[in-house]
């Protein structure tokens, strides 16, 4: 149970990263998994996945604007050997723009 490691170990990303994507993909608990995200990004600034998910569960909640923020906040991290990265997060803040420019939001 990745709850009881977290509780063991309070610096664990994994078991965050794990609870957060069971939250976000399987139980669709946002805001559930955008905490455990932002708990990843607490404990190591730089760890590009948890902004790019975490920014894919804001997307999940219609909060376009935090999608672009976290894409945004993400792209400026990356280094020059994170193409693959780079192509998703600019995939996911185009789609948030084009939402925004919609008027969804």
């Amino acid at each position: 149970d990745y709850s009881r490691i977290i509780t063991l170990e309070t610096d664990n990303i994994e078991a965050y990263l794990a609870r957060a994507r069971i939250k976000d993909w399987k139980l669709e608990d946002y805001y559930g998994a955008i905490d455990d995200y932002t708990q990843i990004i607490t404990i190591n600034p730089d760890n590009i996945q948890a902004y790019l998910e975490r920014a894919s569960a804001k997307n999940s909640l219609e909060n376009f604007q935090g999608t672009i923020a976290d894409c945004n906040l993400a792209i400026s991290k990356l280094t020059s050997d994170e193409d693959d990265l780079m192509e998703e997060l600019l995939e996911l803040r185009n789609e948030a723009m084009e939402q925004l420019d919609s008027g969804v939001e």
